[in-house]
């Protein structure tokens, strides 16, 4: 959506200026979340198209559903969104993932009736961009725990940029001028700070190489992140002696809010099939996580791991593991 680079100079000031040009408005959606942004009492479609933030109001009527409220233009891409609901706030906020590695959090302003930037955080440093260039595209994943204690971006491959969120009130210095002498003055305000200070976890100084999608697990003591990750990647022509290559690591992030975070191991389920691509978390009494691959659906928890394949290329590569294996049953009560 973006032309390349161009560098324009003034030639009054003898400055030069970078800068991007828009050829053609976004049109395809990349994100999409429900959410009570505007108010409490409204319920609101969020939509994001590459730069582009679109507010719909859900009517529930059949003739209008959808009203659009609020239309932005953002200045750069989107790579994934999130919302969140903060302690003591009675609407909800957006978490705003940008490449490479940087994460705004803004929240709706009734007064003004306009979008309020709560916090910015560039994760950018130079240690972070050790493997930037050997691999394109980015796969940029942004996943809030559904408790609301914390929000996690991965980034370059092999880092998790844990952000908590703070529950209580902290005090703040504030540089001030005084109107009377015209000098700073310091004074001490109480403000509440929604995300804190962010922590890097290097998933591949854990083992965790190749990985493919990231979640938080519900109903957990502590904040716990489930990694689909591959051991050693395969290709077509190898399936015949290796296809079983993806793991399922869920690991607890202890020690949150603060840097000293430990990561231990609460389950770990191998020779998953190497075509799985997604996470779905799932509530009690299920719990654990759903794994979706390409021709079968695994559900994984603490206390066991089962597959159901849907056709027989999936029946094929099963054979071999040691979890116990079922036919899809079809909406009519057969079987595949």
């Amino acid at each position: 959506f973006f032309s390349p680079s161009f560098v324009k100079m003034d030639r009054d000031t003898d400055k030069m200026y970078l800068y991007l040009k828009n050829i053609h408005p976004a049109t395809g959606v990349d994100h999409c979340a429900k959410s009570n942004f505007t108010k409490a009492t409204d319920l609101n479609l969020i939509i994001v198209k590459a730069n582009v933030l679109e507010i719909y109001h859900v009517t529930g009527k059949p003739e209008v559903p959808l009203v659009l409220y609020k239309h932005y233009e953002l200045h750069g891409s989107v790579a994934d969104m999130a919302v969140v609901r903060f302690a003591q706030h009675s609407t909800d906020c957006l978490l705003l993932a940008f490449a490479e590695a940087k994460v705004s959090v803004v929240c709706f302003d009734q007064s003004t009736d306009d979008l309020h930037t709560v916090s910015i955080h560039y994760l950018e440093e130079d240690f972070l961009q050790e493997e930037r260039n050997k691999s394109i595209p980015w796969n940029v994943q942004l996943k809030v725990e559904s408790s609301g204690r914390c929000a996690a971006l991965f980034c370059y491959h092999r880092f998790l940029i844990v952000l908590p969120f703070t529950q209580d009130e902290e005090l703040l210095w504030a540089d001030v001028t005084n109107p009377k002498d015209m000098k700073p003055a310091f004074i001490k305000i109480k403000e509440k700070l929604p995300v804190g200070e962010a922590v890097s976890v290097d998933l591949k100084s854990l083992g965790l190489e190749h990985v493919r999608d990231i979640v938080f697990m519900k109903e957990f003591a502590e904040p716990t992140v489930a990694v689909l990750h591959e051991q050693e990647p395969t290709w077509a022509g190898r399936l015949s002696t290796r296809s079983l290559t993806c793991v399922v690591t869920a690991m607890a992030l202890s020690g949150l809010p603060g840097s000293n975070l430990q990561y231990p191991v609460l389950l770990r389920a191998q020779s998953l099939p190497h075509d799985c691509f997604k996470l779905i978390p799932l509530d009690s009494p299920a719990s654990g996580v759903l794994v979706l691959a390409n021709s079968s659906v695994l559900h994984i928890s603490q206390t066991r791991t089962m597959a159901c394949y849907i056709n027989d290329y999936g029946r094929e590569e099963l054979q071999a593991v040691s979890y116990p294996v079922h036919s899809a049953k079809l909406a009519g009560g057969g079987q595949l």
